[in-house]
């Protein structure tokens, strides 16, 4: 059974008492004291010490529940950050799908025809303007951390803007096309990171609007094409 501050309290001094009864007994012996006396200096000791013991269970009691209330908060806060970061990800996930619902397009389809005598092969003129290369992707955003500034003007003087701006080497002009994962951006910005690592390889940095998008969408490797025009 538990039990309560109160109950407690009472079977305390419900002991004191019982105590002071049975020592009467004793203290009744002792010469030249008076009964009222010897058991009066039992019953203020006897009450001293559980005052005493009272006062320190209490204390105990306090603190007990001070610890208590403390844990439940540090745990209500704890769920509150999971469920937070919970939500952030599912966010991160819609607006990932509602990019990629609205910015997907397919890649050329490349047609070789043979000749009927089946000697030579005509390429379309789409193949002529299309280079393939391996992309190292990464991604930005118009934050201190990123860029060393914080008003999203990019290389070419316009204002980078998300599913569009992609940052590229210096040997892809500005205002070329490129399309990476069924994506087409427009290369508009540059940096000091993006850069071609070897003939068939470079390096890219796609804009996104925040820096918890950037982190979250990571870096990996894939394949894209320029648009030579």
């Amino acid at each position: 059974m538990k039990l309560n501050k109160y109950t407690f309290r009472k079977l305390v001094w419900l002991i004191a008492l019982i105590s002071i009864i049975f020592d009467g007994f004793i203290f009744i012996s002792l010469p030249n004291l008076p009964m009222n006396i010897k058991l009066n200096s039992r019953f203020e000791e006897i009450s001293m010490t559980a005052n005493d013991f009272l006062e320190e269970t209490d204390t105990k009691l306090e603190e007990l529940e001070v610890r208590r209330k403390i844990e439940a908060e540090r745990a209500f806060e704890r769920k509150k950050a999971l469920l937070a970061i919970k939500e952030r990800e599912r966010k991160l996930e819609e607006e990932k799908a509602i990019y990629e619902a609205n910015h997907y397009i397919e890649e050329p389809q490349i047609e070789i025809t043979e000749e009927l005598n089946n000697e030579t092969i005509d390429e379309p003129n789409v193949y002529q303007n299309i280079e393939w290369y391996t992309m190292e992707v990464s991604y930005y955003c118009p934050c201190e951390i990123c860029c060393g500034k914080t008003d999203g003007i990019t290389a070419s003087g316009l204002r980078a803007i998300e599913g569009v701006t992609v940052a590229v080497p210096d040997f892809i002009p500005l205002g070329t096309k490129i399309v990476i994962d069924g994506y087409e951006y427009i290369a508009q910005d540059r940096g000091g990171y993006i850069i071609a690592l070897d003939s068939n390889t470079i390096r890219v940095d796609i804009f996104v609007n925040s820096h918890d998008k950037a982190l979250a969408m990571g870096r990996y490797v894939t394949q894209g094409y320029i648009i030579w025009e």
